[in-house]
């Protein structure tokens, strides 16, 4: 951890501290108690995965417990936690992306124990970085590219695991596909994410026309910032830099047209396409120029490029102007809601210095602190989920991803003296 340079204003200190304590008080109930972990479940997303299950209760109270904000019994219960997490994974059917897969609980593992300081006499995680890199090596393995599911979330498993036996092959293997699979542009190169779907008569139809994604979730900006956080390391920095660098180059001129930008637009959009208009993006930090300024501003800092941090900058002033409707933000999670805008302009003001980053989020942890009580909620705070329902609903939600866990995590880092990084797993840490 380091010592924290955005403190959260005076007025909202108080309220802050309530409502965590509201939210450790809910997930000390037993994980299966939650309405959406009662499912039939066999993926084991909602029963221990980092993004939706156990994992992510994990971490919220091994860093409860480092920043002394909890009660004794909350290290064991993150403790407690992975080994539910460890036991049920034989018997749990999961894929191999890195916040919902069987990777996840490997992450959970290697991360919670180092938070509370647990040592091991085994590598509890060794077993899954053999599986993983298997697949990767196997070419029947066909994974994305982007860090929820596929390459730049296992460059991010890598990153976690350093320092073990497997951890450095994982990096070079993650290399190896991202080498394979780029494509040259007019301008540098980049990842194309296949075939459009459009709507079209009331159906989801697909269209033959490559499109590229610029949401850190599931696009281009995941693997610029994994690309960024490879280069701390020398093994693996001359390789990266030859994959960073022309992609930052293409990513520089996927704005939104002149024509197109306004206030309410910003400077990205969600995806570019030569066939169709590109949409204006969300405010957050899954897609939208929040996500894309953070990892704008960490390949400047790793390639030394003054015109990547000069547009990050553009980015995060374009996001830090917009309010209200026009930012799309419905609910309080991490992926898509006002905790995960809230967080990604604490991090951009502790990273820079700039003073509308840290108003952005001034205002983004006062709306955040705004307790909802006419719909279902943990500790006054909502979740949009479509997971039981077609349209959507309101819904109380445990979880690190969308709901409570990663709200918590977000209260604990605007309150503790210093910076935890358990945001290294959504690429935000800035631990250069």
């Amino acid at each position: 951890m380091k010592p924290s340079s955005y403190r959260l204003p005076p007025e909202l200190h108080e309220e802050a501290g309530t409502r965590l304590q509201e939210i450790a008080e809910a997930l000390r109930r037993p994980h299966d108690e939650w309405v959406l972990s009662q499912r039939p479940d066999d993926t084991g997303l909602r029963s221990i995965s980092l993004a939706l299950g156990r994992g992510g209760s994990a971490v919220f109270f091994a860093w409860l417990h480092r920043a002394g904000l909890g009660i004794p019994e909350d290290r064991d219960r993150a403790l407690s936690l992975l080994e539910d997490s460890i036991g049920l994974l034989p018997e749990s059917n999961m894929d191999a992306s890195a916040l919902c897969g069987f990777p996840s609980v490997a992450w959970t593992v290697e991360h919670v124990l180092r938070v509370v300081n647990e040592k091991t006499e085994d590598d509890l995680c060794a077993d899954i970085d053999d599986a993983l890199l298997e697949g990767l090596h196997d070419p029947t393995f066909v994974p994305a590219y982007d860090l929820i599911d596929g390459l730049a979330g296992h460059g991010v498993y890598a990153i976690e695991r350093w320092g073990r036996p497997l951890a450095l092959p994982l990096a070079t293997a993650v290399l190896d596909r991202l080498e394979r699979t780029v494509v040259e542009q007019k301008v540098g190169h980049s990842w194309p994410s296949g075939m459009m779907t459009r709507t079209a008569q009331g159906k989801d139809v697909e269209i033959d026309e490559t499109y590229f994604n610029l949401g850190m979730s599931h696009g281009i900006p995941g693997v610029i910032a994994v690309l960024a956080r490879f280069m701390r390391f020398p093994e693996l920095r001359d390789r990266s830099r030859a994959l960073l660098e022309p992609c930052v180059h293409w990513f520089r001129e996927q704005t939104l047209p002149e024509s197109r930008r306004t206030a309410e637009t910003g400077l990205f959009p969600d995806f570019v396409s030569a066939a169709y208009d590109s949409d204006p993006a969300r405010v957050a930090w899954c897609y939208g120029d929040p996500g894309v300024a953070a990892a704008l501003y960490a390949a400047s800092r790793a390639l030394e490029d003054r015109e990547s941090r000069d547009l990050a900058l553009e980015a995060l002033h374009a996001a830090s102007h917009r309010r209200g409707e026009n930012t799309s933000v419905t609910d309080d999670g991490l992926c898509h809601g006002t905790a995960g805008v809230a967080h990604v302009f604490a991090g951009l003001h502790a990273a820079t210095g700039d003073n509308d980053a840290r108003e952005a989020a001034d205002y983004w942890f006062s709306e955040l602190l705004r307790r909802e009580v006419d719909l279902p909620n943990i500790a006054g705070f909502r979740t949009y989920c479509y997971e039981r329902k077609v349209d959507g609903e309101f819904i109380e939600d445990p979880a690190w991803l969308t709901g409570a866990a990663g709200v918590g995590l977000v209260l604990i880092s605007a309150l503790a003296e210093t910076t935890p990084n358990w945001d290294r797993a959504l690429l935000l840490d800035q631990d250069w």
